[in-house]
């Protein structure tokens, strides 16, 4: 990489560090472009020499959101012993991120956030710590715990668990429970989802 490029990655990453701690503090309805440039030190017309728009920006923040849950995931199953308990860990651990920080969840699953053609694959945009989870199931079939023909319907199932309470939480719909008690409600769901 040149001095060029190096220059010009230093300068996305000052908004997007500026774009997430909004995010993280405030939320996203508080995110505007002058906000961000003026968090980042720089005229907000000078966003616009590096991103698109701002919601080219808020997808790469949300990558750099998906890369820090990936890591305290890592981090929360690295004592795992067996890809079944790696599942279940991840679950457990992905949900507590997302638990922690809502307004993360809001920008990453609940925004009209448009995803660049080129992040895309055959299945969509998924985020490294799907693949990782799915990894983990396959290893569980591998190990009899699971079928092989189920894995992506526990994966879709584990998250649909995890994704439907965590919605229901974070924005109290109709659910009046603590944050145990919601971890306790989707790590029931998921262990009852591996164990069928």
């Amino acid at each position: 990489m040149g001095k060029k490029e190096i220059q010009e990655e230093r300068m996305k990453s000052y908004f997007i560090d500026a774009a997430k701690k909004i995010v993280r503090e405030k939320g996203v309805g508080e995110l505007t472009v002058k906000k961000v440039a003026t968090r980042a030190g720089y005229a907000p017309g000078t966003l616009y020499n590096y991103f698109n728009d701002l919601n080219e920006l808020l997808f790469y923040s949300i990558l750099e959101f998906f890369q820090e849950c990936k890591e305290y995931v890592l981090k929360e199953i690295e004592n795992s012993t067996n890809p079944k308990e790696k599942v279940i860990g991840s679950a457990k651990a992905y949900s507590c991120y997302f638990i922690e920080n809502p307004n993360i969840y809001q920008l990453a699953f609940l925004e009209n956030i448009k995803i660049p053609k080129e992040k895309y694959n055959e299945k969509g945009f998924v985020p490294e710590i799907v693949k990782i989870t799915a990894e983990f199931l396959k290893q569980s079939a591998e190990q009899g715990f699971i079928k092989v023909n189920d894995i992506e319907i526990v994966l879709g199932l584990i998250a649909n668990s995890i994704h439907g309470n965590l919605l229901f939480y974070i924005k109290r719909r109709g659910v009046n429970l603590s944050k145990d008690e919601v971890i306790e409600k989707i790590m029931s769901e998921v262990k009852y989802v591996i164990n069928r």
